[in-house]
């Protein structure tokens, strides 16, 4: 049995993930909407082979801009919204069901486990917090938020009262080096163009 939410993501080339991350979720969400921002690899296949829903965008090179076509496209009223890096945890998929039943609520704050990346020489070259910490709103009624096309910005509830918060990691967050440079470098390069 399926949950019913609309898993939502926006990726470029993303081809490895997806092809991991895909046939797992595609098991346990009822909706998958994808947006695949112009890919050289085979991204847009696989998101093809398992999405209910795929939207093609321009690569602007992070994912926020296409946000709102995830939003405006996704069946179910609950969204839970992944970055194709990222991985729910067990505790997590398993409490969803009982969490979207709220009649108070329109969103979780969902605290995240960011793992360090080191280099080739053993040094840390990455970590979100000191403790490798950060809480996001990831599950939520997606008609009660908005989003801001900017990069590295959050999800927006209309109401904050209505929002609560989960006290154990919900997500993990894992790169490689190798992916953490790309990504470092794109990053400098896109806040270099504002």
């Amino acid at each position: 049995m399926t949950i019913d939410v609309t898993l939502g993501m926006v990726v470029h080339n993303e081809a490895p993930r997806l092809l991991e991350r895909l046939p797992v979720w595609r098991k346990l969400f009822s909706e998958i909407v994808i947006v695949v921002q112009d890919s050289t690899d085979k991204s847009l296949q696989i998101a093809n082979t398992y999405a209910d829903k795929v939207y093609r965008d321009i690569c602007h090179g992070f994912s926020e801009i296409s946000r709102p076509v995830v939003f405006k496209n996704a069946s179910f009223q609950w969204m839970l919204y992944l970055d194709p890096d990222e991985n729910p945890t067990e505790k997590f998929i398993q409490d969803i069901p009982n969490l979207i039943q709220s009649t108070e609520l329109d969103g979780y704050i969902t605290p995240f486990l960011h793992y360090p990346v080191y280099n080739p020489k053993g040094d840390k070259v990455f970590h979100a917090m000191c403790d490798d910490r950060q809480e996001r709103l990831r599950l939520f009624k997606h008609s009660e938020i908005t989003t801001i096309p900017k990069l590295h910005t959050t999800f927006y509830p209309k109401n904050w009262s209505r929002i609560g918060k989960l006290d154990y990691i919900t997500i993990e967050h894992k790169k490689t080096f190798e992916e953490w440079s790309y990504d470092h470098a794109l990053y400098q390069q896109i806040l270099g163009s504002y």
